[in-house]
């Protein structure tokens, strides 16, 4: 890092502190993370490297949701997705579509997880990667079982006309879907 900083190469400096930070995230030690992936996306934001700014960003927001500050998480990836649907990197988009549905599911607003579960799930499909759609069926199908708990009542009665009944049907059917996908997968790797 010293060299790319007597050379002014900004590009590379950030790279080094993100790379720094996944050191730390890999450690988890969160607040030094959290302190390289900002000074990361500084950098990133200055030089107009929107792309990399929007991986700072997913880090960041990975923090957050690690330390369960999940309204800073939330800001975070949506700023992410913002970039990405701009530069069209459809792998990171996928990846923090699903990360923000894990939000919404751990705050307990199961239909804006669902809306981002699917999201990612067509994605990922459309990319053709088997094992993060895989992922996605079955976080979509953990949406429904938990649609199917007497706490979600309201939300039941709005998305599936309180059909309990539905919401396990299409729980199962998500999450076999998942199980599928992940053993072609595996058996076609083997």
């Amino acid at each position: 890092m010293q060299l790319n900083e007597e050379l002014g190469n900004k590009k590379a400096i950030a790279g080094n502190l993100n790379n720094i930070g996944n050191v730390f995230m890999k450690e988890t030690d969160y607040l030094k993370a959290l302190d390289y992936y900002q000074k990361a996306l500084i950098i990133n934001n200055e030089i107009g490297n929107a792309n990399w700014a929007a991986r700072n960003l997913g880090n960041i927001a990975n923090i957050y949701w690690h330390l369960k500050k999940l309204d800073q998480a939330k800001e975070n990836y949506l700023q992410a997705i913002s970039f990405l649907e701009k530069s069209g990197d459809r792998n990171l988009l996928a990846l923090n579509y699903s990360n923000l549905g894990n939000v919404f599911f751990d705050k307990q607003e199961l239909k804006d997880a669902l809306a981002y579960y699917i999201k990612a799930k067509n994605m990922n499909h459309e990319r053709g990667d088997q094992v993060l759609e895989a992922g996605s069926l079955g976080n979509i199908g953990g949406c429904y079982q938990a649609l199917a708990h007497d706490s979600n009542k309201k939300l039941l009665n709005e998305l599936l006309g309180g059909d309990k009944k539905l919401a396990l049907n299409n729980a199962r059917l998500y999450l076999d879907s998942a199980l599928t996908l992940d053993l072609e997968f595996h058996l076609l790797d083997n």
